[in-house]
Protein backbone atom coordinates (compact mmCIF):
# COMPACT_ATOMS: atom_id res chain seq x y z
CA UNK A 1 0.00 0.00 0.00
CA UNK A 2 1.28 3.42 -0.82
CA UNK A 3 1.02 6.48 1.34
CA UNK A 4 -1.68 7.79 -0.96
CA UNK A 5 -3.78 4.68 -0.38
CA UNK A 6 -3.29 4.91 3.38
CA UNK A 7 -4.32 8.58 3.28
CA UNK A 8 -7.42 7.63 1.30
CA UNK A 9 -8.38 4.97 3.87
CA UNK A 10 -7.87 7.41 6.77
CA UNK A 11 -9.94 10.08 4.97
CA UNK A 12 -12.66 7.51 4.29
CA UNK A 13 -12.79 6.53 7.98
CA UNK A 14 -12.90 10.19 9.02
CA UNK A 15 -15.79 10.83 6.63
CA UNK A 16 -17.65 7.77 7.93
CA UNK A 17 -17.55 9.07 11.51
CA UNK A 18 -18.19 12.71 10.62
CA UNK A 19 -21.52 13.96 11.88
CA UNK A 20 -22.86 17.44 12.20
CA UNK A 21 -20.25 20.09 12.87
CA UNK A 22 -19.49 20.39 16.55
CA UNK A 23 -17.35 22.82 18.47
CA UNK A 24 -16.04 20.22 20.90
CA UNK A 25 -14.23 16.93 20.93
CA UNK A 26 -15.82 14.42 23.30
CA UNK A 27 -13.81 13.39 26.33
CA UNK A 28 -15.11 11.49 29.30
CA UNK A 29 -18.45 9.75 29.75
CA UNK A 30 -21.50 10.60 27.64
CA UNK A 31 -24.91 9.21 28.59
CA UNK A 32 -27.57 8.41 25.98
CA UNK A 33 -31.21 7.86 26.89
CA UNK A 34 -33.18 5.87 24.31
CA UNK A 35 -36.99 5.97 24.67
CA UNK A 36 -38.88 2.68 24.67
CA UNK A 37 -42.50 3.66 25.42
CA UNK A 38 -44.64 6.17 27.28
CA UNK A 39 -45.87 5.24 30.75
CA UNK A 40 -48.51 6.63 33.11
CA UNK A 41 -46.00 7.55 35.84
CA UNK A 42 -45.14 11.10 36.81
CA UNK A 43 -42.55 12.67 39.09
CA UNK A 44 -43.61 14.16 42.46
CA UNK A 45 -43.72 17.51 40.61
CA UNK A 46 -46.24 15.97 38.13
CA UNK A 47 -43.80 15.81 35.20
CA UNK A 48 -44.73 12.96 32.82
CA UNK A 49 -42.21 10.13 32.36
CA UNK A 50 -41.41 7.54 29.70
CA UNK A 51 -39.68 4.17 29.90
CA UNK A 52 -36.20 4.21 28.40
CA UNK A 53 -32.84 2.50 28.55
CA UNK A 54 -29.55 4.27 29.19
CA UNK A 55 -26.13 3.67 27.71
CA UNK A 56 -22.87 5.30 28.73
CA UNK A 57 -20.00 5.75 26.29
CA UNK A 58 -16.46 6.61 27.37
CA UNK A 59 -14.75 8.89 24.85
CA UNK A 60 -11.14 9.81 24.26
CA UNK A 61 -11.61 11.67 20.96
CA UNK A 62 -13.28 8.47 19.70
CA UNK A 63 -15.27 5.88 21.62
CA UNK A 64 -13.28 3.68 23.99
CA UNK A 65 -16.06 1.70 25.68
CA UNK A 66 -19.86 1.48 25.77
CA UNK A 67 -21.91 0.11 28.66
CA UNK A 68 -25.56 -0.84 28.97
CA UNK A 69 -26.90 0.86 32.11
CA UNK A 70 -30.37 -0.70 32.00
CA UNK A 71 -33.84 0.78 32.31
CA UNK A 72 -34.51 4.36 33.42
CA UNK A 73 -37.52 6.66 33.43
CA UNK A 74 -36.91 9.67 31.19
CA UNK A 75 -38.53 13.08 31.65
CA UNK A 76 -40.67 14.06 28.65
CA UNK A 77 -39.89 17.73 29.24
CA UNK A 78 -36.12 17.22 28.95
CA UNK A 79 -34.70 14.38 26.86
CA UNK A 80 -31.33 14.46 28.64
CA UNK A 81 -32.69 13.99 32.17
CA UNK A 82 -33.89 10.77 33.71
CA UNK A 83 -34.97 9.16 36.97
CA UNK A 84 -33.55 5.81 38.08
CA UNK A 85 -35.92 2.86 38.08
CA UNK A 86 -37.72 2.32 41.39
CA UNK A 87 -36.59 -0.51 43.69
CA UNK A 88 -38.01 -3.98 42.94
CA UNK A 89 -40.85 -3.75 45.47
CA UNK A 90 -42.04 -0.38 44.08
CA UNK A 91 -41.54 -1.64 40.52
CA UNK A 92 -43.84 -4.61 41.21
CA UNK A 93 -46.40 -2.25 42.77
CA UNK A 94 -46.33 0.08 39.72
CA UNK A 95 -46.65 -2.91 37.38
CA UNK A 96 -49.61 -4.31 39.31
CA UNK A 97 -51.37 -0.91 39.12
CA UNK A 98 -50.73 -0.77 35.34
CA UNK A 99 -48.43 2.27 35.56
CA UNK A 100 -45.49 0.30 34.09
CA UNK A 101 -45.64 -2.58 31.59
CA UNK A 102 -45.36 -6.11 32.97
CA UNK A 103 -43.00 -7.57 31.87
CA UNK A 104 -40.76 -4.69 30.85
CA UNK A 105 -40.27 -4.67 27.08
CA UNK A 106 -36.94 -6.01 25.83
CA UNK A 107 -34.30 -3.77 24.31
CA UNK A 108 -30.77 -4.16 23.02
CA UNK A 109 -27.90 -1.97 21.99
CA UNK A 110 -27.79 -1.39 18.26
CA UNK A 111 -24.93 -1.71 15.82
CA UNK A 112 -24.41 2.07 15.79
CA UNK A 113 -24.11 2.11 19.61
CA UNK A 114 -21.30 -0.43 19.43
CA UNK A 115 -19.72 1.33 16.45
CA UNK A 116 -19.59 4.64 18.32
CA UNK A 117 -18.59 3.00 21.59
CA UNK A 118 -15.60 1.14 20.19
CA UNK A 119 -14.66 3.49 17.34
CA UNK A 120 -11.21 4.24 18.78
CA UNK A 121 -10.27 0.57 18.54
CA UNK A 122 -11.87 0.19 15.11
CA UNK A 123 -9.66 3.02 13.80
CA UNK A 124 -6.53 2.43 15.90
CA UNK A 125 -6.26 -1.33 15.31
CA UNK A 126 -5.80 -1.21 11.52
CA UNK A 127 -3.56 1.88 11.78
CA UNK A 128 -1.25 0.12 14.26
CA UNK A 129 -1.29 -2.97 12.03
CA UNK A 130 -0.34 -0.91 8.98
CA UNK A 131 2.42 0.83 10.91
CA UNK A 132 3.88 -2.46 12.09
CA UNK A 133 3.60 -4.00 8.62
CA UNK A 134 5.43 -1.11 6.95
CA UNK A 135 7.95 -0.83 9.76
CA UNK A 136 9.03 -4.45 9.45
CA UNK A 137 8.72 -4.51 5.64
CA UNK A 138 11.11 -1.56 5.36
CA UNK A 139 13.54 -3.15 7.82
CA UNK A 140 13.53 -6.40 5.83
CA UNK A 141 14.19 -4.54 2.56
CA UNK A 142 17.06 -2.58 4.08
CA UNK A 143 18.72 -5.67 5.55
CA UNK A 144 21.81 -6.66 3.62
CA UNK A 145 21.77 -10.19 2.31
CA UNK A 146 24.08 -12.59 4.14
CA UNK A 147 27.07 -13.80 2.26
CA UNK A 148 27.56 -17.49 1.96
CA UNK A 149 30.32 -18.76 4.24
CA UNK A 150 33.54 -19.54 2.37
CA UNK A 151 34.99 -22.95 2.81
Amino acid sequence: MTRRAIGFVVALLAAAFAGEARAYTPFGVTEHIVPIEDVALTTPESEPLYLAHKTSTVYFILGVYVSDDGYVLGLRSNAKHYVDMPPPDKLAEFQSKGLLPNPLPPYRLGFIDYLKGYSLWIVAGPLIGLYLYFHFAVRLRRRKPRRAARR
